[in-house]
């Protein structure tokens, strides 16, 4: 049988080492993730379970965890000089540099195709794997570098519309396509969602 040498640890292992769970109630301990959103949403019962069974919620409250670097942050702390911001969770309009906005273009079109395909009789079943990264490279190419550029400005007019809402003194730009993003920031806040949002409706920038 296999041990469990130089093995990572779970998080319950993690935590019952530091005396912060116990295995009599070892079942009740769960790893669900909650969006702020639904953490509101908590009734006093379920919020004193998470509290108390919920190891992401348990060891986030250790110094260790709460300061700790990603990879990302180890890497970029090993080149020295740089840093890196992250962007909320489950608010795919502003992530990174409009990452989430090529994403969706490319699999739009990759999705397209493959139905082309299988209207030619193709299934996805009987696809070569190099076709299939072939197809993949080609969704990817398809995203251009005005595309990019375009997506990543319409992430930072994302940006700038939930700070201007939140800060009346920032300056904001004067045009039909941050008004429209605005109106839809003000929909996004006011609405409760259970799933990714969808913002594709949004305008793009350079396309007014």
């Amino acid at each position: 049988m296999e041990g469990y040498m130089n093995k990572p640890k779970g998080l319950f292992q993690v935590a019952y080492e530091r005396g912060l769970a116990n295995t009599e109630h070892a079942q009740r301990y769960k790893v669900t993730m909650y969006t702020p959103a639904q953490k509101e949403d908590f009734t006093a019962a379920q919020r004193t379970d998470y509290e108390k069974y919920n190891l992401r919620h348990i060891l986030g409250q250790c110094c260790d965890f709460v300061d700790e670097l990603s990879q990302i942050g180890h890497t970029l702390d090993q080149i020295g000089g740089a840093g890196v911001e992250f962007t909320p969770v489950c608010h795919a309009e502003l992530a990174g540099e409009g990452i989430e906005y090529g994403w969706g273009k490319s699999k739009r079109y990759f999705r397209k195709m493959r139905s082309k395909m299988s209207s030619d009789g193709a299934s996805l079943e009987k696809i070569t794997k190099d076709a299939f990264k072939a197809l993949v490279d080609e969704s990817l190419k398809h995203v251009t570098k005005k595309m990019a550029l375009a997506f990543a400005l319409k992430a930072r007019i994302f940006k700038l519309a939930y700070h201007a809402q939140g800060d009346e003194q920032t300056p904001v730009p004067v045009s039909s396509t941050f008004k429209e993003i605005e109106d839809k920031v003000t929909h996004l806040k006011a609405t409760t969602y259970k799933s990714h949002r969808g913002v594709s409706e949004a305008p793009v920038p350079g396309e007014e």
